[in-house]
């Protein structure tokens, strides 16, 4: 069974660790700190199982009216594909429509094709594309793939 917590500021340095393990530029402690700080920025985590105080994966999302923007989703290294992110946004997913949200934006790295098709799965839709969004190297970019879900229906 999953444990599920709120994330809090004082989570950072934890978080940041997990972020560097699932991202080539991830966010700093103080960058997550932050975040979590600010009133419209909700983080739900989930643990591994039978240790509740180690994150496998977390999600933040902010809060724009109605809408949810994800701004990150990160799962530990030793933690990928286990179904560990798909547990947890469906949790947050709820979370969220209990706080009036009704729909849920993000952006994924084209190249991501294990993110792309979680979304999919999950109910997320493609909107649109920002062209050459994310830098991989000087002379690689790649585009972002805008995603949107109603959540009313769940």
């Amino acid at each position: 069974m999953a444990d599920f917590r709120i994330l809090r500021p004082d989570d950072a340095r934890m978080l940041a660790m997990i972020h560097a393990s699932a991202f080539a530029a991830p966010w700093s402690p103080a960058a997550l700190r932050s975040e979590l700080a600010k009133p419209a920025v909700f983080g739900l985590g989930v643990s591994l199982p039978n240790d509740t105080e180690e994150i496998a994966s977390f999600v933040l999302f902010q809060r724009v009216l109605e809408d949810a923007e994800m701004l990150t989703l990160a799962t530990m290294t030793g933690a990928q594909r286990k179904g560990y992110a798909r547990t947890l946004l469906k949790t947050a997913f709820g979370h969220l429509t209990q706080r009036g949200i009704r729909r849920c934006l993000l952006d994924v790295a084209a190249d991501n094709a294990a993110a792309i098709a979680l979304y999919k799965a999950l109910g997320f839709r493609e909107d649109g594309r920002r062209k050459a969004y994310y830098k991989r190297t000087a002379q690689n970019k790649v585009d972002a793939i805008l995603m949107s879900s109603d959540l009313t229906g769940l």
